[in-house]
């Protein structure tokens, strides 16, 4: 049997307008397996990544960002079966099971297709944190 011994550390802080911290909060998210996802997408290209069926019911944690505006889809490059995800440049999209929404992704993962429609190259960065640990 597997330990969860992979972790997501989230980190929120809140400052009022005098600078004064009103909320500081610290998470760690365990987990037994992670997929990530590190890749470098050409302006004007869609990069198309494997991800081995990633199954959306064991995600625990998961996270996108990029440092260049980019459109993620999942499953398929119409993102029929899955997601589109707007990502823009140096905003990171994330989830974790502690939140009061449901898992944004609804199906299992296959494959990502990362659309960059800038003129610059883009460095995008996944990490989906799963608890896969049978009780």
């Amino acid at each position: 049997m597997s330990s969860a011994n992979l972790t997501h550390t989230w980190t929120t802080s809140v400052k009022n307008d005098s600078g004064t911290g009103v909320l500081g909060d610290v998470q760690v998210i365990l987990g037994s397996d992670e997929k990530n996802v590190k890749i470098q997408i050409a302006a004007g290209t869609t990069a198309e990544v494997d991800c081995a069926g990633l199954p959306f019911a064991k995600m625990v944690s998961l996270f996108m960002v990029s440092d260049v505006a980019v459109v993620v889809k999942t499953n398929a490059a119409d993102a029929s079966g899955g997601q589109e995800i707007d990502l823009a440049a140096k905003k990171a999209y994330g989830w974790k099971n502690t939140d009061p929404t449901a898992n944004p992704i609804t199906a299992n993962i296959t494959k990502l297709f990362i659309t960059n429609p800038g003129v610059s190259v883009a460095s995008f960065y996944a990490a989906f944190l799963l608890n896969e640990i049978v009780a």
